[in-house]
């Protein structure tokens, strides 16, 4: 069984087309019809722009300044699901994350064709859902200086109770460094 993992990091625009593969992504590997995605990226896009504006007006009037152009306003945080988990699974865990970082999910959607191949021809399904959090709250303040290291520890035990998986092991204990997509698929070829 899978370990739970949520990982957020800066997201883009371009995560709606990967989400709900509108775009081509070298990442799919095996064909499958069991990927869900909540918004098509056009969608997507125009949910995006709608709060963005809203967002920024907020902040605008709050601080009087303009939004620095460096502002973090999308965030994309992967989740390791299990074969079993549904969307309704992860809607639990977005509505968790709405209400604690005070802000909108956009979009997700549920990849069931990535993975990777070992060297007996098995393959392995890399379940996992993209979440894309809008980076400015519902007051226009930054959600990114929300996610401090004590946060970030509680969400990872947070993310296995409503997923109900064993919780990952802390970054402090393992001393692991995490890898992205491109560095995880390199090192299970090495493997």
């Amino acid at each position: 069984m899978r370990k739970s993992s949520i990982h957020i990091e800066a997201g883009s625009v371009a995560e709606f087309f990967h989400n709900d593969r509108s775009k081509p992504t070298k990442n799919s590997i095996f064909t499958t019809e069991n990927n869900y995605c909540n918004l098509s990226a056009k969608e997507a896009l125009k949910l995006y722009k709608q709060e963005l504006e809203k967002r920024t007006k907020l902040y605008t009037e709050r601080t009087g300044k303009k939004l620095h152009k460096n502002t973090k306003t999308l965030l994309s945080a992967i989740v390791n699901l299990d074969k079993h988990h549904t969307k309704e699974d992860v809607e639990k865990l977005i509505e968790y994350l709405e209400k604690e970082l005070n802000t909108k999910v956009i979009q997700y959607s549920i990849h069931q064709d990535e993975g990777y191949i070992d060297e007996n021809g098995q393959p392995h399904v890399n379940h996992h859902a993209h979440i894309e959090i809008m980076g400015l709250d519902n007051e226009g303040r930054s959600v990114r200086k929300k996610l401090t290291r004590d946060f970030l520890r509680k969400l990872q035990t947070k993310t296995a109770k409503i997923l109900q998986m064993e919780r990952g092991t802390d970054v402090k204990i393992s001393k692991r460094k995490r890898l992205n997509t491109y560095e995880y698929k390199e090192a299970m070829k090495l493997k």
